[in-house]
């Protein structure tokens, strides 16, 4: 979650002098509980396989609490995204429906994060101009 998510924020932001601001900070958390969310779907995917070999990963040792350590990963991120900007529920929400509709609940997540942070940096290229 640090390495993957919050630290490559935190050093693009450093570099560009950002100010880290209540909502910078709130940007990286989400990105950090995203990036955890990310990395435990890959080991509920591998589970069978795990097993089968004999591997003793999280989901495989303990299915329920991983189920729920993923779930709310997922729902955290949704309400991090939503916090951060309020205005991605009219944006990216009909967006994140139609993915999920076809792709699955975890592109719901993926696509609504994915959008209503895109959305932040639009909002400041518009401003900038």
């Amino acid at each position: 979650m640090m390495y993957f998510g919050i630290l490559l924020f935190v050093f693009g932001a450093s570099l560009s002098h950002v100010q880290f601001s209540q909502q910078t900070v709130a940007i990286a958390l989400v990105i950090g509980v995203y990036s955890a969310f990310l990395q435990l779907r890959n080991p509920r995917d591998d589970r069978e396989f795990d097993g089968l070999i004999g591997d003793k990963t999280l989901f495989v040792r303990y299915l329920n609490f991983s189920a729920l350590l993923l779930y709310s990963t997922a729902a955290l991120s949704l309400l991090g995204s939503v916090y951060v900007l309020p205005v991605s529920l009219a944006v990216a929400l009909p967006v994140a429906v139609i993915f999920s509709w076809k792709y699955g609940w975890e592109r719901l997540v993926d696509s609504f994060v994915a959008v209503s942070l895109s959305l932040q940096v639009v909002a400041r290229l518009c401003t900038c101009f």
